[in-house]
């Protein structure tokens, strides 16, 4: 429930505060407290610089470190429909990018033009995610993306379909129950082409009973359209950003978008899972916060 998740964040410990057992907590934060502000805390534990070669060795491991994973997703990825060539000769990667990296994900990733990872930095004089306003979850109470500022936040799509629902949602609170106090996921379910409307109880009952479990973890928001004219506003935003403005986003599974605290940057996963972007959060977490 939301009022579930707004105990849970009720709980989360405030900017650079120390916990009952004496530990100070970090977030992104300008604010102050008795732990001192964050940079303060940093440059009383620094040491002495390390030995050049030292740090050269750091510099390539960590380098590499970022790069195996774009390598190895590039080496698995396959084509399985047809004409890719000459759809990514039109342009069709760039334009369609959910469908392509689907049927022709090895042609569009040796052209360059399109990956399954995809990190954008937001232009000067563009709003921020966390500025876009307000969103309704899915008990119609108004929320805004504000209160997500600070923390590492992932935004995901979730297909309607039947039977899987309340297994989407079990994955995601597994990813807050790991990092409670640093990560908010925020979940946009939609329907998906085709199917039978989400909101028949008697086609679909697991959609609601999913929907409004006491248990619930993440922020479920209500049902919205990713794609067509009436494109939700925060999709909207990700489409501009990620240059798919003629495109349509993936309908077939999840789709997750790593926002990180400040908002200056939004990274995309085609085609990913819990587990592949639970990699990615650490890394977030370890470096932005």
């Amino acid at each position: 429930k939301m009022e579930g998740r707004e105990r849970r964040s009720s709980m989360k410990q405030p900017a650079n505060t120390k916990d009952m057992f004496g530990y100070c907590h970090f977030r992104y934060s300008k604010r102050t407290s008795d732990c001192g502000d964050s940079q303060s805390i940093r440059r009383r534990r620094r040491r002495r610089p390390a030995h050049p070669l030292l740090s050269a060795l750091a510099v390539l491991l960590i380098a590499s470190s970022q790069i195996m994973p774009f390598a190895k997703a590039a080496q698995e990825s396959m084509d399985t429909g047809s004409n890719c060539e000459e759809r990514a000769a039109r342009g069709e990667c760039k334009l369609n990018p959910g469908e392509m990296l689907k049927t022709c994900a090895a042609t569009c990733e040796r052209m360059g033009e399109v990956r399954k990872i995809q990190l954008e930095k937001v232009p000067d004089g563009k709003p921020t995610f966390y500025e876009l306003g307000k969103v309704v979850d899915v008990r119609g109470k108004e929320h805004t993306l504000r209160q997500y500022e600070g923390y590492v936040t992932i935004v995901v799509t979730i297909p309607r379909i039947c039977g899987l629902t309340e297994r989407y949602y079990g994955a995601l609170d597994h990813l807050e129950e790991i990092w409670p106090w640093s990560l908010e996921v925020v979940a946009f379910p939609f329907r998906v082409v085709g199917q039978q409307a989400p909101t028949d109880a008697d086609a679909c009952p697991d959609h609601e009973i999913a929907d409004l479990s006491p248990i619930r973890k993440i922020s479920v928001m209500e049902e919205v359209d990713i794609n067509g004219e009436s494109t939700h506003p925060v999709f909207r935003y990700f489409k501009e950003l990620f240059r798919i403005n003629d495109g349509k986003l993936d309908e077939s599974e999840p789709m997750f978008f790593l926002v990180n605290p400040d908002g200056s940057s939004v990274e995309a996963h085609y085609k990913s899972n819990p587990t592949h972007v639970k990699e990615y959060i650490r890394k977030h977490l370890e470096h932005d916060l």
